[in-house]
């Protein structure tokens, strides 16, 4: 049996990929709805493709779209962080409804 101390330490590549992933997708989430027509009364920063991105978010969500993405981001950051596979998934659940709940009480008193 090998030393423990031989071994080399998991590779954490494949978990920081898909966190960099989501977060290259939460930027283009949140720069397509940040300057989305009818919200900034100005031409879309990704153009037609951003407009269309940005439309089922805001139609659904209505204001609660801005909590949903920084709640996007806190998850993201989490992934960076975290290690332990229970751990992050209570967080996750955590924050997915906390996200959920603040999202649809922004919509209703918004």
């Amino acid at each position: 049996m090998p030393d423990r101390s031989a071994e080399s330490p998991p590779s954490r590549y494949r978990l920081d990929a898909v966190a960099l992933t989501l977060l290259l997708a939460g930027g283009v989430l949140a720069a397509s709805v940040a300057t989305y027509r009818p919200l900034a009364g100005r031409e879309n920063l990704l153009g037609g493709f951003g407009d269309e991105l940005a439309r089922p978010l805001t139609d659904a969500l209505g204001w609660g779209v801005a909590l949903l993405l920084a709640g996007w981001f806190v998850l993201t950051g989490l992934l960076i962080v975290n290690r332990s596979p229970v751990r992050l998934s209570i967080r996750f659940l955590g924050w997915g409804v906390l996200t959920v709940c603040a999202a649809v009480a922004a919509d209703w008193f918004g």
